[in-house]
């Protein structure tokens, strides 16, 4: 028995859908799609600990989405140091897609061109083309608007995610990671005999080789962003006591 949120534990959730459903990019996907499980990462706290979880994925065989914010006080994503990361991700075979921080929409009218603007800025700054997004914790009326923007995939879209206010008869099943926790099932109890549609969602920020409780998980955390601290304090100072 694998500790949890371990990689060898992630290694088990995905041979058991590898099993039972083909993991697909959401490009791949559309309205007459049978079968299908799709993957995404929302990088809240860590590109380090994205970039940990890409390179577990590239021994799987696998590709899958990375989202990151722009609008983050816990990593600068245009850092050179976190452009490189991000980039290598991306050159893993993975997708790069925008984690949509709405807290500066200061109207809902203006949401298409709001995530569009935050969409380009990721790609200049990486020189990359990135063609999705997933909200950040998103409003039921966001989710409610089924926002469709040309040539943008919305992680969010009917065709990956079923609305509604209870987890029966879904089309699409739904399970995510949040707050370091399955809320909607753990992946291996799933009855893949009723499961035919599947979007699965982590935090990189969960997941260690060791595997960790939330406690001991976000203390480390903690200490390796300390550390990131101090190393580009010391990097750009040199009265710094280290």
């Amino acid at each position: 028995m694998h500790n949890k949120f371990s990689f060898a534990e992630y290694g088990d959730i995905i041979s058991s859908i590898q099993h039972n459903l083909p993991i697909l990019d959401y490009s791949e996907v559309n309205n007459t799609t049978k079968q299908f499980c799709v993957i995404r990462h929302d990088v809240e706290f860590s590109v380090d600990r994205a970039f940990n979880l890409a390179l577990i994925e590239q021994d799987l065989g696998i590709q899958t989405s990375y989202m990151f914010q722009i609008r983050n006080n816990c990593y600068n994503t245009f850092s050179d140091r976190n452009l490189e990361k991000i980039n290598a991700i991306a050159d893993m075979g993975h997708y790069i897609g925008l984690h949509a921080h709405m807290g500066g929409l200061k109207n809902i009218n203006h949401i298409n061109p709001y995530i569009k603007d935050d969409i380009e800025i990721l790609s200049r700054f990486l020189g990359r083309k990135i063609n999705r997004f997933s909200f950040h914790r998103p409003k039921k009326e966001y989710l409610e608007l089924n926002v469709k923007i040309p040539n943008i995939i919305n992680t969010y879209d009917k065709k990956y995610f079923h609305l509604t206010n209870n987890l029966k008869n879904l089309n699409v099943t739904y399970l995510a990671d949040s707050q370091h926790k399955w809320n909607y099932g753990h992946p291996s109890e799933l009855d893949f005999t009723k499961t035919n549609k599947l979007q699965l969602l982590t935090h990189p920020y969960s997941w260690t080789k060791k595997g960790l409780d939330n406690t001991e998980n976000f203390n480390t955390l903690l200490t390796e962003k300390g550390n990131e601290l101090k190393n580009s304090i010391n990097n750009e100072c040199k009265n710094f006591p280290l």
